[in-house]
C-alpha cells in the first residue's frame, strides 16, 4: 500500500527482543505465512523503535552475575541464569539438599536475598520465605531482595510480608500465582517486563518509594485493590490480557499508563486517587472501562487514548487546572450524574 511501512524480524532478533523486554514486546508480531522464517510487525513503528532502543542499551550486558550454567549447550551458551550461591558454584536450585539446607540457615528475618535467575520449583520458594519469616510475628520480613529474571513455578503467596529495601523482580516470570497481599515495599519495587502467567493480586499493598511496572505482562487477572502507591507508579507498555481491577488505587506522584494494553476488562477505576500527574496517553482499553468517583488532583492526559469498548466515567472529578475535555471522543456521551464540581467529567461509551 502506498505510503505504508512494513517491517519484518529475524528470528534471532525477535527472540532476543522477547528476552531483553519481555513478552510484551512481541505482542504485536504475527508469524510469516507458509512456514517461513521471520516475522512481521503490525504495530505502531514508533513503539517498535522504542523497544529496539532498549533492547540494544541491554545487548552485550549478560546477565551482570556470575550464573549457575548448568546445562548449557552450544545452542543455550548460557545454561542455568541463576546466581551462584557464594562459596558454590551453582545457583540455589542445583545445589545438593544438604547445601541447600546450609544456605538457609544463613538467613533470618530482614536478611538480604539474592536469588537472581533462580527457579523455584518443588517448594524450594516456601523454603526461602520460611527461613525469613518471623517466629514471633508469622510475617516474611525481606531486606533487599534481588529476584531479576527469577522463574516462580511454585506460587508466590503471601500477607503482610515487609520488603525493608529495595525489591526488584525485573524480568522474572511467575507461572503460577503471585499473590502480594497487605505487602509493604519499603523501598524502590521493579516488576519491569515481569511476566505473570497466573494471578496476580496486590491489594492493599504499600509501596513507600517509586513502583514500575513498565512492559510487564499480566495474563491472568490483575488485581490491585486499595494499593497505596506514594512515590508514582509505571505501568507503561504493560500488557493486561484479563480482568483488571484498579479500585481504590492511591498515587502520589506521577501515575504513567502511557500505551497501556487493556485487552481484558471492563477494566476498573473506580476510587481512584491521583494526587499527581496522570498520564494514560495511547492507552487502549479493548473491552472498556468503569470508573465510577475516581479524583484526578493534577493533569490527566489522555491524548490518542483509545477505547473500543464500553467507557463509563461517573462522579469522576478533575482539579480545577486538569482538562477533563481531554477524555477520547466517542459516538455516545451521559451525563456523569449531579455534581457541584465543575471538572466532573463526563460519562462516555465507544
Amino acid at each position: 500500500m502506498p505510503g505504508s511501512l512494513l517491517v519484518f524480524l529475524s528470528d534471532p532478533l525477535h527472540r532476543q527482543l522477547g528476552e531483553q523486554l519481555g513478552p510484551g514486546a512481541l505482542r504485536s508480531f504475527t508469524r510469516l505465512a507458509s512456514g517461513g522464517e521471520g516475522w512481521r510487525y503490525t504495530g505502531d513503528p514508533a513503539e517498535l523503535a522504542v523497544a529496539l532502543a532498549e533492547t540494544d542499551e541491554l545487548r552485550g550486558a549478560g546477565l551482570g552475575w556470575p550464573a549457575c550454567g548448568l546445562g548449557a549447550s552450544e545452542a543455550e551458551p548460557v545454561g542455568c541464569p541463576g546466581i551462584r550461591i557464594p562459596g558454590h558454584g551453582r545457583c540455589l536450585a542445583h545445589l545438593e539438599r544438604e547445601e541447600q539446607r546450609a544456605h538457609l540457615g544463613t538467613l533470618g528475618p530482614g536478611s538480604p536475598v539474592d536469588l537472581r535467575g533462580t527457579t523455584f520449583e518443588h517448594g524450594l520458594l516456601q523454603e526461602v520465605l520460611e527461613a525469613v519469616r518471623d517466629p514471633d510475628s508469622r510475617r516474611v520480613l525481606l531486606g533487599p531482595a534481588d529476584f531479576d529474571r527469577a522463574r516462580f513455578v511454585d506460587d508466590w503467596n503471601t500477607v503482610d510480608a515487609e520488603f525493608s529495601a529495595r525489591a526488584s523482580f525485573s524480568r522474572a516470570v511467575f507461572e503460577g500465582r503471585a499473590k502480594f497481599v497487605r505487602t509493604t515495599m519499603a523501598g524502590r519495587a521493579s516488576f519491569r517486563g515481569a511476566a505473570f502467567h497466573g494471578v496476580a493480586v496486590f491489594d492493599l499493598s504499600s509501596f513507600h518509594r517509586a513502583a514500575t511496572f513498565r512492559r510487564t505482562v499480566f495474563r491472568s487477572s490483575a488485581e490491585f485493590t486499595d494499593t497505596d502507591f506514594r512515590e508514582g507508579v509505571s505501568f507503561s507498555r504493560a500488557v493486561l490480557e484479563d480482568s483488571v481491577d484498579l479500585d481504590g488505587m492511591r498515587v502520589t506522584g506521577t501515575t504513567d499508563f502511557s500505551r497501556t494494553f487493556f485487552s481484558g476488562g471492563p477494566a476498573r477505576l473506580s476510587g481512584a486517587v491521583f494526587a499527581g500527574a496522570v498520564s494514560f496517553s495511547s492507552a487502549t482499553w479493548e473491552r472498556g472501562l468503569v470508573s465510577r468517583g475516581a479524583v484526578f488532583d493534577g493533569p490527566a492526559d489522555f491524548a490518542h487514548a483509545a477505547f473500543k469498548g464500553e467507557a463509563r466515567f461517573e462522579g469522576v472529578r478533575f482539579a480545577a487546572h486538569a482538562d477533563a475535555d481531554a477524555l477520547p471522543p466517542s459516538p455516545t456521551s451521559r451525563s456523569a450524574g449531579p455534581s457541584n464540581d465543575a471538572g466532573t467529567a463526563r460519562g462516555t461509551s465507544g
